[in-house]
């Protein structure tokens, strides 16, 4: 029979104390992954909604509708990009993400992804500007993966009054791999109207873990 002797009441309560304080991380821990799980699900409830649809809301983000949330994790994000566009904030949106345009459709197709549904921007009551939601099938390298995986990108635009700065934000998700859904990638454009012919453009993104206790 082994017996674990004190060696002090020193060594006793520090022992004590490491212990509650181990506890509360962990229920902090979980709290946070609780709010990051249900801000994702209001996310994905958002991005493929119409206005003109009613949805039932989930449990989970019941306590966040009618309130406006960050889209992306912004105390994550690290910067990649920092340059200048010949173009201004309002025609980068035109040229490459609003509903008329081509752009992402065709760069999807140009990567080799397959059944590319682009959806429309609309209102979100729980976000500021409009979002959307983008589906398709890409292409996976990894041995541990499928030829293509299902990929879910949301999408988040918000242009200014009087369109010279415009936030674009992005969460994506891929389904078909080897604990996907426990990742997150969260990226951000930028971009401010410098002149009539240019722009500066901020790209920040990061590769969030929902439920790092899962690692």
């Amino acid at each position: 029979r082994v017996r674990y002797i004190f060696a002090s009441f020193w060594n006793r309560n520090r022992t004590v104390r490491a212990l509650e304080q181990a506890v509360k991380n962990f229920h902090t821990m979980i709290e946070a992954e609780k709010q990051e799980h249900a801000r994702s699900a209001l996310r994905a409830l958002s991005g493929s909604r119409n206005n003109s649809m009613e949805v039932d809301v989930p449990e989970e983000c019941a306590d966040l509708t009618g309130l406006l949330q960050p889209f992306v994790k912004e105390d994550v994000l690290v910067s990649v990009f920092d340059g200048a566009f010949p173009c201004t904030a309002d025609q980068f949106f035109n040229n490459l993400i609003n509903d008329d345009s081509t752009y992402t459709t065709e760069y999807r197709t140009a990567r080799q992804d397959k059944d590319i549904n682009l959806g429309q921007w609309h209102l979100a009551d729980e976000y500021d500007g409009q979002v959307r939601e983008l589906k398709c099938r890409s292409m996976c390298h990894s041995p541990m993966c499928p030829p293509y995986s299902a990929i879910t990108e949301w999408q988040h635009a918000v242009l200014s009054a009087n369109k010279t700065d415009l936030v674009f934000e992005t969460v994506q998700q891929v389904h078909d791999v080897p604990f996907g859904s426990y990742f997150e990638i969260h990226c951000r454009w930028s971009v401010k109207t410098i002149d009539s012919s240019s722009c500066s453009v901020d790209i920040s993104a990061v590769q969030n873990c929902k439920w790092k206790f899962v690692i």
